[in-house]
């Protein structure tokens, strides 16, 4: 198994309890995790520079220009940086897996996997602070419905965050699957990290086991490839498994981020989450666009699918030398659009 992200802990788990053999490989680093990703400040897990990939950089096809990509790296993946919000995916998108790929899948079978989940997960629900209740006021007042959580399937409107939380710390897959960590998962899985895999080992016919970036090679009978969107093709690429167009048609959201700097420091000071510093997602808003909103009707409110739109807010960023901040994030969660 190549990739130790949600993915990849989540494959060789099962596979380990169905009795096979498993050696999990990772790039990145394993336990003990930096207390920046085991807390829940979403703010300074993005921002831990040992859980994100080194030199890893998008690039623009208007006028070549590189930016960083930010990509989990490590035991956990990008559910170590992530902003822990619990979101299933919309029906809709579930049933295209069925009517457009031939998937065995469809929403009616995911329904008992995010019900599972939903139990398994430990959770947390935030309360949102005052910039948070000021958005969601400003959110009804154009027309989105107020009530539930980011756990409900397909509710479009102003949501509590439900947060992947156990306690004060960060819970993943590596904690719900004891990967790595203390209790080990049931069957044989070893977990090895800080190990790249520099190409897939093939007789010319089929995968044979990986050859590690220090020469070491690990014969097995299957190969998985879960190193995620960025690295699964890349690997392959590498290992000259290219026969299809790899690579191509990689689909990633756009978002965009602004800070609110407070006149009024002193109204983030009434709820205790916000005095300890806490920076987490307060508020979630859903809605669609008109776009994906396939009926026409364009709706704001109310239950749907087709959410391909979602805010997030979070009261307090940091005191910014002596600014309180806030921030408003907005994403595009569903896209038409293709790269490579």
């Amino acid at each position: 198994m190549v990739g130790a992200g949600p993915a990849g802990c989540v494959v060789s788990s099962r596979l380990a309890q169905s009795g096979r053999r498993v050696l999990l490989v990772e790039a990145g680093p394993g336990e003990p995790r930096p207390a920046s990703v085991a807390g829940l400040d979403t703010i300074a897990a993005s921002q831990e520079t040992t859980r994100l990939w080194p030199e890893s950089l998008v690039a623009a096809r208007a006028g070549g220009q590189t930016r960083p990509l930010r990509q989990g790296f490590g035991l956990g993946g990008g559910s170590m940086i992530n902003s822990l919000v619990l979101s299933p995916g919309d029906r809709a998108s579930y049933d295209r897996w069925r009517s457009l790929h031939g998937c065995d899948w469809d929403a009616a079978a995911m329904d008992h996997w995010l019900e599972t989940a939903g139990a398994a997960i430990q959770t947390e629900v935030v309360s949102p602070g005052p910039i948070a209740r000021a958005f969601g006021d400003a959110a009804v007042g154009v027309g989105h419905q107020r009530g539930g959580t980011s756990m409900d399937q397909d509710r479009a409107g102003v949501l509590a965050p439900v947060l992947a939380a156990s306690g004060s710390r960060r819970f993943t897959p590596v904690d719900g699957y004891g990967i790595g960590i203390s209790g080990e998962p049931e069957g044989d899985l070893r977990v090895m990290t800080g190990s790249m895999v520099a190409a897939i080992a093939t007789d010319g016919r089929a995968a044979r086991g990986v050859v590690l970036d220090d020469g070491r090679r690990f014969d097995a009978p299957l190969v998985v490839a879960c190193a995620g969107a960025i690295q699964t093709p890349t690997l392959l690429q590498r290992s000259r498994l290219t026969s299809r167009p790899v690579g191509q048609g990689l689909k990633d959201h756009p978002s965009f981020a602004f800070t609110l700097r407070l006149r009024q420091p002193s109204e983030l000071t009434d709820s205790p989450t916000l005095e300890r510093g806490e920076r987490r997602v307060s508020t979630v808003l859903r809605w669609s666009s008109d776009v994906a909103d396939n009926s026409g009707s364009g709706s704001t409110s109310g239950s749907g699918s087709n959410l391909d739109l979602e805010a997030i807010v979070i009261d307090r960023l940091d005191d910014g030398g002596g600014a309180m901040l806030s921030m408003v994030a907005v994403g595009l969660m569903s896209v038409n659009s293709t790269g490579e």
